[in-house]
């Protein structure tokens, strides 16, 4: 069985948060048991690595628009500024920990 057909026939999940990030299921596994062991290793290894990237965007992407809403409240003076300071620490603190 040629590479080419077997990835037509990847069927895909997503994870969670991680929309779009396409991880090779058992059925996709087994299409690839008759091919060389290191074209598994391979495959998982780069769907892992674009997994973290899309994390680490999601973590940006968030960090970013609690950071710019925090600071738009604080300089016009909201009322409950303090509070989107608050979570805009929260926020970073989470995103530093994964």
């Amino acid at each position: 069985m040629c590479v080419e057909s077997i990835v037509c026939n990847i069927s895909v999940v997503f994870l969670g948060h991680s929309v779009g990030i396409m991880i090779v299921t058992v059925a996709a596994v087994q299409l690839l048991c008759n091919c060389d062991d290191c074209l598994i290793q391979e495959l998982i290894e780069e769907q892992m690595a674009l997994k973290r990237i899309a994390d680490i965007a999601i973590d940006l992407y968030a960090v970013t628009s609690v950071l710019a809403r925090a600071s738009r409240s604080k300089s016009i003076g909201l009322q409950h500024c303090d509070n989107e300071v608050n979570t805009s620490q929260y926020v970073l603190e989470e995103c530093l920990e994964t």
